[in-house]
C-alpha cells in the first residue's frame, strides 16, 4: 500500500516491510476515505487556489488479471497503467518483452517491464468564475530495467547491439503516444545480451467543474475530452459521474481532499486522500 497520511487530525501510522501497513486517526470525523486510509473531517472552507500535494493515501487496489476490454487486446502501444504490467500467459520460453525488431532501426513492438508507479508530485487548482479545477499527478517507477537475451536480439536476422537498441527503443517511444520512459539506457549484459535500464511514468490530467456542498464536500465533474493519461484519452478510467469529495480547508492553511464513502480521486483506482498547502 502506497503509504503516505495525514494531516491536523492526530494519526499514527505502523510501517511494514511492504509499505504502511495501518494508520489510524483519532478526533476525526467525517465520510472520506476507506480501503485502508483513515476518515477525514469534513469541514469545507474555500478551496479556491494553487495547490501543491504535500502526501496522499492510496492502496493498491485488486487489478483483473487481463485488459478490462477487446480495445487494450489489439492497440499497440497498451494504454499507459499505474498498477505494474501483467505479464503474459506463458507456458516456457522467453517472450523477450514481447520485442518485434524485424530490422535495424524499426522496432514494431516491445514492452518493457516495470513495476507499480507510485505519486511522486501533484498539483491541484480550483478557480472561481467559472467554477473549474484542474489535477495534474505524476506517477513514477524509479529504476527500473529488463533484460533481453541474445536470442531476442537476433529474432529479425541480425544482431542489434546495444547501443543501437537504446537509439531504436528511444525512436519508438517517441512515436508511440501514451507511453513515457525516461532516462532510458541500455548496456551489454555478461550473457551478451542487453540490460535497459529506464524510469517509467505516468503523467494524469483531470479536469473539469466543481460546486460545493452544504455538508463539507464537493463534486467534481470531470470533463472527458480533457482526462489525460501521458496526453492521451483514457476513456475506461475518466469518471462518468461527478464525483463526491470530503474537503477541508481552514482558515490555518491548506487543503484536505478525500473521496467520499471510498471514492478514488480523479479515476486513480485507490487514491483516496490528498494533503496540499499552497
Amino acid at each position: 500500500m502506497l503509504l503516505l497520511l495525514l494531516n491536523r487530525c492526530r494519526v499514527a501510522a505502523t510501517v511494514g516491510a511492504a509499505a504502511l501497513l495501518g494508520v489510524s486517526a483519532a478526533g476525526c470525523s467525517g465520510d472520506g476515505a476507506e480501503g485502508g486510509c483513515p476518515l477525514i473531517a469534513a469541514c469545507g472552507g474555500d478551496p479556491t487556489g494553487v495547490w501543491q500535494v504535500q502526501r496522499a493515501c492510496q492502496y493498491t487496489p485488486t487489478t483483473p488479471s487481463q485488459p478490462l476490454n477487446y480495445q487494450q487486446y489489439i492497440t499497440q502501444p497498451m494504454d499507459p497503467v499505474v498498477a505494474a504490467v501483467q505479464p503474459l500467459a506463458t507456458t516456457a520460453g522467453d517472450w523477450c518483452s514481447s520485442l518485434f525488431y524485424p530490422a535495424p532501426g524499426m522496432i514494431v513492438n516491445v514492452t518493457l517491464w516495470h513495476g507499480p508507479a507510485t505519486l511522486q508530485t501533484g498539483t491541484v487548482a480550483f478557480n472561481s468564475n467559472p467554477n473549474s479545477y484542474k489535477t495534474s499527478l505524476v506517477y513514477e517507477a524509479l529504476e527500473q530495467s529488463t533484460h533481453f537475451a541474445p536470442p531476442c536480439l537476433q529474432t529479425g536476422g541480425f544482431a542489434a547491439s546495444c547501443m543501437q537498441l537504446q537509439t531504436d527503443l528511444l525512436k519508438f517511444y517517441t512515436n508511440a503516444k501514451g507511453q513515457k520512459y525516461d532516462n532510458l539506457t541500455c548496456a551489454q549484459a555478461t550473457d551478451g545480451g542487453c540490460d535497459c535500464n529506464y524510469t517509467y511514468e505516468v503523467d494524469i490530467v483531470d479536469q473539469g467543474t466543481w460546486a460545493a456542498q452544504s455538508n463539507g464536500t464537493l463534486l467534481e465533474a470531470s470533463e472527458p475530452s480533457l482526462y489525460t493519461y501521458n496526453g492521451i484519452q483514457i476513456a475506461e478510467l475518466q469518471p462518468t459521474v461527478p464525483v463526491p469529495i470530503t474537503y477541508c480547508a481552514p482558515r490555518t492553511g491548506g487543503l484536505t481532499l478525500s473521496g467520499s464513502n471510498g471514492t478514488s480521486l480523479s479515476g486513480v483506482l485507490g487514491l483516496r486522500t490528498l494533503v496540499l498547502t499552497q
